[in-house]
């Protein structure tokens, strides 16, 4: 049995954290400003610059003009870069950590990339949930066996985070399950409110663990659930918006992976009926790679319907009690 052990923030290959406490007086604001900076939970330079104006100033009760300033002197401070050249990104490559099945990783060209948001598409029984619990478990393995000895924040937004099924997965692995469960954050949200609430505000605190996953399972159950009807369709895409874009500022910035589930419904396009992703063109736009998952008669068939840089290709995968893996691996434990 493999048990990980990580190494300390100052091995890890990670960039600069500009805490308050050592650049907050670069600033140049008060020392009553710093500490309504520090009771409204910010550690670093870092974190604030992931805030716009207006957040930053309901957040912590400066004013928005003094806000927009911290801001700016943040990012000077910290010297965010957002300009490369397209020699300099092929340079520095796409980080991946394995999915645990090597179908699925080859599909995506290397696994779950970094710094990208991933969705998976299906009705339900298609392992769109088993495919979180999976990466949850897979992004703790090894380097030399494709992961990256990090952590999970997993978002429960439906009660199906199951530690049994965590359980089952790392004994696959070889991997000490308590060890596992003890590097898997898990966010159970029951509102839309709640939910919001606990990814703008809460979890940053969580993310400076060396987390390099968030799974949510799903992302617009709650949103179809609280905010029904035609009357609030424009107010639940406008709040869907802003949680992804949530998502792909921490994706940025904690340089991590984002892969959410998504439910379908029926749409009908003159006279055929077809099940579609639901969230229309705001969830549409938002991901990077997005997935369908269609149930076959021995397996799942996964198909990437979108993405910048695939064909639309697709590959099968099976379900079993151990989790994800390739047709070929069942087949040959049946026998």
């Amino acid at each position: 049995m493999i048990i990980l052990q990580y190494i300390s923030v100052a091995e890890r290959e990670e960039k600069k954290i500009y805490s308050l406490s050592e650049y907050g007086s670069k600033l140049g604001v008060s020392s009553i400003t710093l500490k309504q900076l520090r009771e409204a939970g910010f550690e670093s330079l870092n974190e604030i610059i992931l805030y716009n104006p207006n957040e930053l100033s309901l957040k912590t009760g400066i004013s928005e003009e003094r806000a927009n300033l911290i801001i700016r002197r943040a990012r000077r401070i910290v010297k965010c870069k957002r300009i490369y050249t397209a020699f300099e990104l092929k340079t520095y490559g796409r980080k991946f950590f394995t999915t645990g099945c090597k179908a699925l990783d080859q599909l995506f060209g290397g696994g779950i990339e970094l710094k990208a948001l991933t969705e998976f598409v299906g009705e339900f029984g298609c392992g769109k949930t088993q495919i979180c619990h999976q990466l949850c478990v897979t992004v703790q393995l090894p380097r030399e066996s494709g992961g990256l000895e990090a952590k999970a924040v997993f978002i429960d937004t439906e009660g199906t985070f199951s530690y049994e099924r965590i359980e089952n997965i790392a004994n696959r692995f070889g991997i000490s399950p308590e060890f596992v469960l003890k590097n898997i954050y898990v966010v159970r949200a029951i509102t839309v409110s709640e939910l919001e609430d606990i990814v703008e505000s809460e979890l940053i605190s969580i993310l400076r663990d060396n987390v390099k996953l968030i799974a949510v399972d799903s992302l617009i159950a709650l949103y179809r659930a609280e905010l029904k009807g035609l009357e609030n369709l424009a107010f639940r895409q406008q709040k869907i918006n802003y949680l992804l874009d949530w998502l792909k500022r921490f994706a940025e910035d904690y340089e991590l992976a984002v892969v959410y589930t998504n439910q379908v419904v029926q749409a009908v396009s003159g006279f055929i009926v077809y099940k579609a992703p639901a969230g229309g063109n705001i969830v549409a736009h938002a991901g990077t790679y997005r997935v369908f998952l269609h149930k076959r008669k021995d397996c799942i068939e996964a198909e990437i319907f979108d993405s910048p840089r695939h064909p639309k290709v697709s590959c099968v995968f099976a379900v079993t009690n151990e989790g994800v893996v390739d047709v070929e691996e069942k087949k040959k434990k049946r026998k």
